[in-house]
């Protein structure tokens, strides 16, 4: 049970308990046009200019149990606290304040059995949060590394956030349509590819409620500003991040508390405007005193890997290409250094030339 009041006024006065309270700590959801969907572009066009920053009414749900002694008496109480909750009000909780109008219906099961002396009813309360203003957020931190979860250039830990399942950044894309029909043309090709959603499942972590407010309200400030936010995830050899906003907000699903702690679940939409496109590097192989080697017919020699075999030396793949021509794919073994495909003097290949297609 939490202490509640409306109006500075205890809501046990009415003889209601509030079992559990939901929405205070979420991030609202855009409002209006905030997108387009641009058939002959990939991914979407984000508005997130200032003047396009809009956001619906946070909700706030009360689940409640609510006793009297008598029918008449559950009726009269209700009926003043009806009185109350139609009209604007201050709903004081444990956690904030906020400016409310109670806007939907809620529906009431009696829940009192005959071996019970008073009349008990049940009903979840649902309230608009009529403002809600967006605070200011970290500072980015100086020297961000790519082997942890960052936004904007700061670590997510230092909102006490802990990232535990990450989905979607690898997925593919819809197809748009084929078609696009333009004025005074019949049509014309297109092979335009939709936008992905990034999700984390997320915690927030703190040592107390007033410490998870300040870190969850610099958390929306982040992500509530206007521009795309940068987000990078700790994936070997990810070089660039993803342009990403967030749209739908978040709602959180679970808040555990305990004496010394208090912990937040919620899951993080990102959208991503553009997809990322694919990063190809070519490692040109050369001899030991840094010449190109090429093959008889002096194409390049280049050295296909991931990250992770580059930063360990291990080559694994080897490929004859050249610009503009097919590329022809060879074993290790198929392509010895000391054959006569190869135009150098040296028996020794260690160096490795890096470019970015």
């Amino acid at each position: 049970m939490q202490t509640v009041k409306i109006n500075d006024i205890d809501i046990r006065a009415y003889g209601i308990e509030v079992m559990k309270i939901k929405g205070a700590f979420d991030m609202p959801a855009r409002f209006g046009t905030y997108e387009m969907d641009w058939q002959d572009i990939d991914g979407i066009d984000a508005f997130t200019e200032q003047s396009d920053l809009y956001y619906k009414q946070r909700k706030l749900s009360l689940d409640c149990i609510m006793e009297a002694e008598t029918i008449n008496d559950l009726q009269f109480n209700m009926g003043i606290f009806r009185e109350i909750v139609y009209k604007e009000f201050t709903l004081e909780t444990p956690y904030s304040n906020h400016n409310c109008i109670m806007t939907e219906g809620a529906r009431v099961k009696f829940i009192s059995s005959k071996y019970d002396p008073d009349v008990k009813i049940s009903f979840t309360l649902i309230f608009n949060e009529l403002s809600y203003a967006f605070g200011t957020t970290l500072e980015p931190d100086e020297n961000i590394t790519n082997d942890v979860f960052w936004i904007d250039n700061i670590d997510l830990s230092r909102f006490g956030i802990v990232v535990e399942e990450s989905e979607g950044f690898f997925d593919f894309t819809k197809m748009k349509s084929d078609k696009v029909t333009r004025y005074m043309r019949e049509s014309d090709k297109v092979n335009k590819r939709g936008a992905r959603d990034i999700i984390l499942s997320c915690s927030m972590l703190a040592e107390s409620i007033s410490e998870f407010k300040t870190q969850m309200e610099r958390f929306h400030a982040l992500l509530s500003q206007p521009g795309l936010r940068e987000f990078m995830l700790p994936l070997p050899g990810l070089e660039k991040p993803y342009n990403v906003f967030v749209p739908d907000g978040f709602r959180l699903k679970e808040l555990i508390q305990s004496q010394n702690s208090i912990a937040g679940k919620f899951d993080l939409i990102l959208s991503e405007v553009e997809p990322q496109p694919e990063t190809f590097y070519l490692i040109v192989l050369l001899d030991i005193d840094g010449i190109p080697i090429l093959t008889i017919d002096g194409k390049y020699i280049y050295v296909i890997a991931d990250r992770n075999d580059l930063k360990n030396q291990n080559v694994y793949l080897y490929t004859i290409a050249e610009a503009q021509d097919d590329i022809f794919l060879f074993t290790k073994e198929e392509l010895d250094p000391e054959d006569e495909d190869y135009d150098s003097e040296s028996e020794e290949v260690y160096l490795y030339k890096i470019s970015e297609l």
